[in-house]
């Protein structure tokens, strides 16, 4: 029981560093998006606020600026989803779900 505990873990965790190439990409572009959210509800509330004479105080905008390290963040990200396999190597993930099961097996006939 213990291996296949360990089996399922190991499985889990090669999972998890394939799945981090995905992570990165969807926190980037959140980033960003979120940033194109707010800058275009501050816009919004500009143009309001301008019918009444009414100017955006200094540095307002400053949270919604999208600097060059976030771009680069994001491009970096998208080019490595160029390489992304979300199982992996097809073979290696076929072999790893045999060995998997055959452990599962054995360890259901010692039972």
């Amino acid at each position: 029981m213990k291996r296949l505990a360990a089996t399922i873990l190991s499985l889990s965790a090669i999972s998890s560093v394939q799945a981090s190439e995905l992570d990165n990409l969807i926190q980037t572009s959140a980033a960003l998006a979120g940033k194109i959210d707010n800058a275009t509800k501050l816009v919004g509330a500009a143009i309001e606020n301008s019918y009444t004479g009414q100017v955006a105080p200094s540095g307002l905008a400053d949270d919604v600026i999208i600097t060059v390290a976030e771009v680069q963040a994001y491009n970096s990200a998208l080019a490595g989803m160029s390489t992304y396999q979300p199982y992996g190597d097809v073979q290696t993930f076929l072999e790893d779900k045999k060995r998997m099961l055959s452990s599962i097996v054995r360890n259901l006939h010692t039972l």
